[in-house]
């Protein structure tokens, strides 16, 4: 018998997919069945946040109904409907469907995947849930490219660190 080695993406996808399943279960309440009163209304957004050396954001994104909004103005305007419910009938698969469009290009901006987040926080702050963000990731903090200068991947996980403090 021969396995398929595994890369990192394929095992950040399928612990993702693997999260979202859990979360959608507990949704469900005590007695396991959608649309009863035990429900809990969990609701999750998905963040990709990997970018290259040139401009820093080419997959640093929010993935919403499998499409991606863009860092910057794009990303801001989907804050709002980010969250995905969990006690929607369609709601596990259409996040896993989403965590198929996460990509690797290069670099890991976990900073810049953080700040997505605390935009997605600001703008659904109406509610006393608590909330939890969950940081997969299949690299290393910064450019790939500057891994080796010294500095440059700490600085990026220092700017990350600030971001979780938010």
């Amino acid at each position: 018998i021969t396995e398929t080695a595994k890369t990192r993406m394929d095992v950040l996808i399928d612990a993702a997919k693997e999260f979202t399943k859990t979360v959608a279960t507990n949704a469900k309440g005590k007695d396991g069945i959608l649309g009863t009163e035990d429900d809990v209304d969990h609701r999750i957004a998905l963040v990709g946040f990997a970018g290259g050396a040139n401009n820093g954001y080419v997959e640093t994104v929010i993935i919403k109904n499998k499409t991606k909004y863009g860092y910057g103005q794009s990303a801001q305007s989907v804050y709002a409907s980010a969250f995905e419910s969990m006690l929607s009938p369609n709601g596990e698969t259409t996040v896993k469907d989403s965590i198929d469009k996460l990509v690797i290009s290069s670099s890991t901006h976990i900073d810049n995947g953080l700040e997505l987040a605390n935009g997605i926080y600001s703008q659904n702050s109406g509610d006393d849930r608590n909330r939890v963000v969950v940081v997969f990731t299949d690299g290393v903090p910064g450019e790939s490219e500057f891994w080796n200068i010294v500095g440059k991947s700490s600085e990026t996980a220092d700017n990350a660190i600030a971001q979780a403090r938010i």
